[in-house]
């Protein structure tokens, strides 16, 4: 195969987002960019959320927006809103769509290859070597999303794993303006369980059951929980299952090496792109694969920026702890956030775009005994590699 500039090994929400921030900022002059995709298609196999604030590259795709949303825990509701601020999604297919239009405007300095595995690479010291399904390929610079391996025992590990259904009711049951971003239902001493609807219209919604725990379950077991929250919580007599989709997103407290070669990056969920405490990512990817835009558009070796601000580790690592160590009491925290801080001070911290006051709040809006005892544990996590 020619040698190609720029290779993206996994073309999915990060390596697209990173080849479309490419071209939106003029990067490619004078480069090739190859992505590769083991997927033969793409489909509507995820919904994309994210705290909006305006002005983000794929806001043209938002399929829809809740100004208001809810948190219900201990038999308690919490709903907030915020002027400018809403909570947005961007359907799998639709983002797909988009980045591919945009991609292909950059005419032949881009090719996405679908249907293309890559089994292994290397940096070769002046290059990188990739062994794909299609033969050799050789690269000046590799970003790979391709799965890292376990972390260390010592390392705490959970993971958000849910599965959904856009479901059709026969009558009007949910309200379209707002969304419930965590329903704390059922028993949670053996891991974080919380319900999340996003309603599209008064007889639409995605219906997610998700928990934070060690182990995904079987299919049946979401699904039982989704129907009996349809039943029960949502008072639907009747609905329809249009759409499906699940996932597994870590949880940890191991660092993630961004660039573990001077030519080949880390980007997605193997780049740690997914906030450790939250599972949220998309944000966090755009705001890199605009950073890295800028960079590559300069004229000097590429050096990988960095992800978010480093305090963040302390952080996430503390709520980490507690939730793997009694999650029981992850329901009453996070209502107590969603309570106590302001709601645009808590998106901006959810999306790991908060100043220092904005997380000082936050952490003063916390139980002080329970949180700061649970720092002292969780500092082995952080404070070393």
């Amino acid at each position: 195969m020619p040698p190609s500039d720029l290779v993206v090994v996994g073309a999915g929400c990060a390596g697209l987002s990173l080849a479309a921030h490419l071209v939106e900022r003029g990067a490619l002059r004078g480069r090739r960019l190859v992505l590769l995709d083991a997927r033969a298609r793409y489909s509507h196999d995820r919904t994309f959320c994210f705290w909006s604030f305006g002005g983000g590259l794929f806001d043209g795709s938002v399929a829809a927006r809740w100004p208001r949303w809810t948190v219900r825990a201990e038999g308690r509701a919490v709903t907030r809103a915020a002027p400018g601020l809403s909570y947005a999604c961007i359907p799998g297919d639709a983002f797909y769509a988009a980045a591919q239009a945009r991609l292909a405007a950059a005419g032949a300095s881009v090719e996405l290859r679908l249907g293309v595995a890559v089994h292994d690479l290397h940096d070769a010291g002046d290059r990188v070597c990739l062994i794909t399904s299609e033969g050799p390929r050789e690269a000046s610079l590799v970003f790979d999303s391709r799965p890292v391996p376990a972390p260390s025992l010592r390392h705490v590990t959970l993971l958000q794993h849910f599965r959904g259904h856009v479901v059709e009711t026969d009558a009007d049951v949910f309200d379209p303006q707002a969304a419930t971003l965590m329903d704390f239902v059922g028993p949670q001493e053996r891991g974080v369980h919380f319900v999340y609807v996003l309603p599209f219209t008064p007889r639409r919604a995605l219906v997610e059951s998700t928990f934070f725990s060690h182990e995904p379950a079987a299919p049946t077991v979401y699904d039982g929980i989704i129907d009996d929250y349809l039943r029960t919580k949502v008072g639907a007599r009747a609905w329809a299952v249009r759409h499906t989709e699940a996932g597994v997103i870590p949880m940890t407290t191991a660092p993630f090496a961004l660039h573990p070669s001077p030519r080949v990056v880390r980007v997605g969920l193997a780049g740690g792109f997914a906030r450790p405490s939250t599972g949220y990512a998309f944000a966090a990817t755009q705001r890199w694969a605009r950073a890295a835009a800028e960079v590559l558009a300069e004229d000097r070796p590429f050096r990988a920026p960095p992800l978010r601000a480093p305090r963040y580790a302390a952080l996430d690592a503390t709520l980490l702890s507690l939730l793997d160590r009694d999650p029981a009491k992850g329901a009453g925290l996070f209502l107590r956030l969603f309570e106590r801080v302001e709601p645009a001070r808590l998106a901006r911290f959810l999306s790991d775009e908060s100043s220092m006051h904005d997380d000082l709040r936050v952490m003063a809006s916390s139980p002080l005994l329970t949180m700061t005892l649970e720092t002292a544990r969780a500092a082995p996590l952080w404070m070393r590699p």
